[in-house]
Formats: C-alpha cells, sequence, structure tokens
C-alpha cells in the first residue's frame, strides 16, 4: 500500500445523526440538495475535522505482478514467447 486517505469527514456527523439519533433509513431530497450545494465550504474543512470519514482512497501496487509482466514482455522481446 502506498497511500490511504480518509474524506468526507462532513458528512460522517449527519449520517450518524440519521440514523443513530433520529433512526431514520433514508436522508431527504432537501437535506441532500443543501449538502450537495454546501460542498464547497466543507471541502475546505475536511482537513480539519478529527474523525475518519466516510471515504476511504487506497493506492497500493502489486511489485510480484509488475514484475510477471516485466518477465513476460522481456520473454516476448527476445522471441521465447
Amino acid at each position: 500500500m502506498e497511500s490511504a486517505v480518509s474524506f468526507n469527514k462532513v458528512a460522517a456527523l449527519p449520517w450518524w445523526a440519521y440514523s443513530k439519533i433520529l433512526g431514520a433509513g433514508n436522508i431527504s431530497k432537501l437535506v441532500l440538495k443543501i449538502f450537495d450545494k454546501s460542498v464547497w465550504f466543507w471541502r475546505r474543512l475536511d482537513a480539519l475535522i478529527p474523525w475518519p470519514g466516510l471515504s476511504l482512497l487506497v493506492v497500493a501496487r502489486n511489485d510480484a505482478a509488475r514484475n510477471d509482466a516485466a518477465r513476460n514482455d522481456a520473454a516476448r522481446n527476445d522471441g521465447r514467447a
């Protein structure tokens, strides 16, 4: 794994409140519209919020697969495969 980034931290609090406190299964369209219109603001605060976000972005590399592909390419270039 090269890196992992947690984001969408602002949405964690309303998501938790709707599901745990209000017991709602869905978030209303109006609330989603308001959130969508204010994402530009929340995105700036995301790095300052201490809890983990709802989304995770991970970048990983498989060195074994890359080495196998390089060997296969080399074999093709040598005319062995």
